[in-house]
């Protein structure tokens, strides 16, 4: 399996008494590796079918199977990966992964049904683009330094017909100071 270079860990759970929850899910039919807390899922792409990996001293067919993929071979098929390209790992074991030459052991807990939470898109124009880094910085000016509630609402700008109106700024607010204000500018596209 061939995975986009990414910390899809971060979405997984951390020590959670579901331990399904606690890494990543390799789904060879949907071609995605899956990861979820319960709060936030992240899904991105896989490369594997029909295609070779090099599994340290040769090059194999992907017969990667469908399961949960341990952390430790995550992070090591990264760190593992030439500068540049994407992680490699061999999962066509049911029981273990391997990354250039090393076996992690894979759990077999049975994952949730992701799928059925996954909406297909009804456009393929997004409502909005935030970069996320500029949303938590002002996040971060809003709220108590040493709170632990970082939730914010987020209020699109609309037009009179209820459309949304891309030239205008976006609010943001502490869910707890709706007195404090933030903004979001618009992007000028030209």
């Amino acid at each position: 399996m061939i995975y986009p270079d990414t910390k899809i860990e971060n979405a997984c759970a951390v020590k959670d008494v579901r331990a399904q929850l606690n890494q990543p899910y390799y789904d060879h039919d949907a071609s995605l590796l899956v990861a979820t807390d319960g709060q936030i899922l992240a899904a991105i792409p896989t490369r594997s079918e029909h295609e070779c990996i090099s599994t340290g001293d040769m090059l194999v067919p992907d017969n990667s199977v469908c399961g949960s993929v341990p952390l430790d071979a995550i992070k090591y098929a990264r760190k593992s990966a030439p500068r540049g390209e994407d992680p490699v790992m061999d999962l066509s074991d049911t029981e273990v992964a391997r990354v250039m030459g090393a076996t992690f052991a894979r759990p077999s807990d049975e994952f949730p049904d992701y799928q059925r939470i996954i909406k297909k898109k009804a456009r393929e124009t997004p409502d909005i683009c935030i970069d996320a880094a500029l949303l938590k910085r002002l996040s971060d000016a809003l709220q108590n330094r040493t709170g632990k509630n970082h939730h914010i609402n987020i209020y699109l700008p609309r037009n009179a017909d209820g459309s949304i109106d891309n030239g205008s700024s976006i609010r943001v607010e502490p869910a707890k100071h709706p007195n404090r204000i933030g903004l979001i500018m618009p992007c000028r596209i030209d």
